[in-house]
């Protein structure tokens, strides 16, 4: 197979330089972009208990208690019991991450529109369809990789 001309190989390009751009611009901030999509989530739902959390982000429940744990330390982010449920932590936004939320979603906006340049409306459209159908294949891929078998 001649990896130039895969699928992979522009994306895996892709995705390398968004990273690359996006720590640069996180951490300005004082943040790792892989706390980014943590930050996107409490602010449209503040007060998700960590495994709500873990579960959306597809994150293992460990490595979501490290991420709060940080964004604790930095002030960002606070635990609270939750009111009916002794058990359950519910995670909360401080008023300095609320600050860091909004900047990331203006530098994410940024970011976005460089990468969309050029591209027509219809583009975008197809773009996101085919982005979408992606993901929920590889999906299907890790969900039957973890039962072991293929899909």
């Amino acid at each position: 197979m001649d990896w130039d001309n895969t699928v992979q190989a522009p994306m895996m390009q892709i995705f390398r330089l968004y990273f690359q751009i996006a720590f640069h611009r996180m951490e300005k901030l004082g943040i790792h972009p892989g706390q980014v999509p943590l930050f996107q989530a409490l602010a449209a739902h503040d007060g998700q208990s960590q495994r709500e959390l873990a579960d959306s982000l597809c994150i293992k429940q460990s490595t979501m208690t490290v991420m709060i744990q940080r964004l604790e330390r930095s002030g960002f982010v606070e635990r609270r019991a939750d009111e009916h449920d002794q058990r359950v932590s519910r995670v909360y936004l401080t008023d300095a991450g609320r600050d860091i939320a909004a900047q990331c979603a203006q530098i994410l906006h940024g970011i976005q529109q460089q990468l969309l340049e050029g591209f027509t409306p219809e583009e975008i459209i197809l773009m996101r369809r085919f982005s979408k159908q992606i993901k929920e294949n590889l999906v299907r891929a890790a969900e039957a990789a973890q039962r072991g078998g293929r899909p």
